[in-house]
């Protein structure tokens, strides 16, 4: 079910463009986080995942306090840059399944985009583990939502000339479906909700381009295969006016870590 493990580590070969050209979420949902996580006092954060800060800085700018772990070297970099003005934030360079966890010691657990890298009993069985009793699980995505577009029918001869190339595997939409299903099976979790908030964007030729090599399937292309890929996409962006408008629907997970049974004697 997991998709190509090896693939989660090339994003750190296009740190800069992957800071320059990935988008963030709308406000509405981290407004939405917030409130249904109802963060005490203090409260603390633990992000996975967190690329450049995509996720991360919208919730710096409400004055959260997070620690946000990257995997890869350059987009930890980046994040602690762009990061540096919030004191509260600190960005630790590890991988999820290998960082040393204090017990129970968060309120919340955001991951962004990233938690379909990891394995759904070993992310959940960790994230249950850092998080309070009572404490929110949030997972979040952006999906594409552009399948009846003309650009979308126009590009899939292309996507398919490179298909064998590409790698295969569960969607975001799946993944979405996949963790909600885990989540309501969990012993650990409970009060499992999914919202969904509509939103477009329009790129500019190289503004597009950009964001197709920072994504998994483009990185996984040879850089010959990749060249041409990238070539063949940019004919038909200029066929259709050299802008490309783009419709996302970002999925909201939430669950809430279950209080432990209290022993009856």
């Amino acid at each position: 079910m997991l998709r190509d493990n090896t693939l989660r580590i090339r994003f750190d070969e296009v740190a800069d463009l992957y800071d320059r050209a990935r988008p963030s979420y709308p406000e509405v949902a981290f407004d939405t986080l917030l409130r249904q996580a109802s963060l005490p006092t203090g409260g603390s954060v633990l992000e996975v995942g967190c690329g450049t800060g995509q996720a991360t800085l919208p919730l710096a700018r409400r004055g959260v306090r997070i620690l946000a772990l990257e995997l890869g070297k350059d987009l930890a970099e980046v994040a602690a840059e762009r990061l540096r003005d919030y004191p509260d934030v600190t960005v630790e360079h590890t991988a999820f399944e290998e960082w040393q966890p204090t017990k129970e010691a968060f309120d919340l657990f955001l991951s962004a985009q990233a938690f379909h890298w990891i394995e759904p009993s070993t992310g959940l069985a960790r994230a249950s583990t850092v998080l309070k009793p009572g404490g929110t699980l949030a997972l979040i995505w952006n999906l594409e939502r552009s399948q009846e577009s003309a650009f979308y029918h126009a590009t899939n001869p292309i996507y398919q000339r490179y298909e064998d190339s590409m790698p295969q595997g569960p969607s975001l939409d799946d993944w979405v479906c996949i963790y909600r299903e885990a989540l309501e099976r969990h012993h650990r979790f409970h009060r499992v909700t999914l919202q969904r908030y509509d939103w477009q964007q329009t790129y500019e030729k190289q503004q597009y381009l950009d964001l197709l090599t920072t994504f998994s399937s483009t990185l996984a292309l040879d850089c010959d295969t990749r060249t041409r890929f990238l070539t063949d996409m940019a004919t038909v962006i200029d066929s259709f006016g050299g802008t490309v408008p783009r419709c996302y629907s970002t999925a909201l997970l939430l669950a809430k870590r279950s209080n432990p049974p209290h022993n009856r004697s």
